[in-house]
């Protein structure tokens, strides 16, 4: 599915070469400050997604479901930005949603929703743009943890509180 983002759908042997197109820090060609790196890696059941420390956030493998957030469902065998979303410090990759918070706290999630695991309050089938998950909040709390699985997707509060949405 293209998951590895190395151009071809399977890689056997113990040196695993980089993923394809995702940003390295190196030195700015002005010699001043680090370009992005990978701070952040996801793997999904048939997609994968990393987060740079600039805050964008990659994604690629198979997107049937629109799990990879780029308003269609297309597959990428090498990571593509995801452009709509900004400022991500924290992924998430289920089976076939993608879960991404950001620096203000925000949760937003992408994929399938056949089960509501996005906390839409409905099934729409496909979600192939990020949209806001509406957690609950008391003043003071923010999301922990999350995690998306098969059918369902979690969220652990600041006070050890879990929500959870989907299936189940």
């Amino acid at each position: 599915h293209g998951q590895l983002g190395h151009r071809r759908s399977w890689l056997l042997g113990h040196q695993p070469p980089a993923v394809c197109s995702l940003p390295n820090q190196r030195p700015f060609t002005a010699g001043i400050g680090w370009k992005t790196a990978t701070t952040v890696v996801a793997a999904g059941g048939c997609h994968s997604a990393a987060v740079t420390d600039g805050g964008d956030l990659y994604t690629w493998g198979q997107g049937r479901w629109g799990q990879l957030g780029h308003h269609d469902s297309v597959g990428e065998a090498c990571p593509r930005r995801v452009e709509t979303l900004q400022n991500v410090v924290n992924i998430s990759a289920g089976n076939l949603t993608s879960l991404c918070k950001t620096t203000n706290g925000t949760v937003w999630g992408m994929g399938r929703n056949f089960e509501g695991q996005l906390g839409q309050g409905t099934s729409e089938q496909c979600i192939s743009v990020p949209v806001l998950i509406p957690i609950p909040l008391n003043p003071g709390q923010h999301v922990s943890v999350m995690c998306a699985g098969r059918g369902s997707s979690y969220f652990v509060l600041s006070d050890g509180s879990v929500l959870a949405c989907g299936c189940g």
